[in-house]
């Protein structure tokens, strides 16, 4: 890859679980990994298309909020329990959805590492 620092992680998922939990306990305090190589994969990670708003026009707190009123309906109205945990899924989905472009946005917000080639969403149209 052009650009990117070499041996560089392809994904998020590739770096260790204590890399990943200290980039985001740094982007809480609004700074940026250390490390170049685990920077460059936070900063993929980050700008990943489903994380952008320009992708996902829907407010994050719409799926867990129609599966909230779903399962609310399918208890009050007895319905069968496949709807309880079709609506159960929708909330929990939602939610984890909601939390990770949330996430995603304080990771981005410390910026792109210097040497790191531009996610296309950060490419001007």
């Amino acid at each position: 890859m052009t650009g990117s620092v070499p041996n560089s992680p392809l994904t998020w998922r590739q770096l260790e679980s204590a890399d990943r939990r200290e980039v985001l306990r740094l982007a809480d305090r609004g700074e940026r990994h250390p490390d170049p190589i685990i920077a460059e994969a936070a900063y993929r990670w980050a700008n990943a298309p489903g994380w952008s708003r320009r992708v996902n026009r829907a407010p994050g707190w719409l799926l867990p909020a129609v599966g909230a009123v779903a399962l609310v309906t399918v208890v009050v109205l007895k319905m069968p329990v496949v709807f309880a945990i079709a609506a159960a899924i929708a909330v929990v989905c939602g939610l984890l959805g909601w939390f990770g472009s949330r996430v995603a946005a304080k990771v981005r917000s410390v910026g792109a590492p210097e040497f790191a080639v531009p996610a296309p969403n950060d490419i001007a149209p």
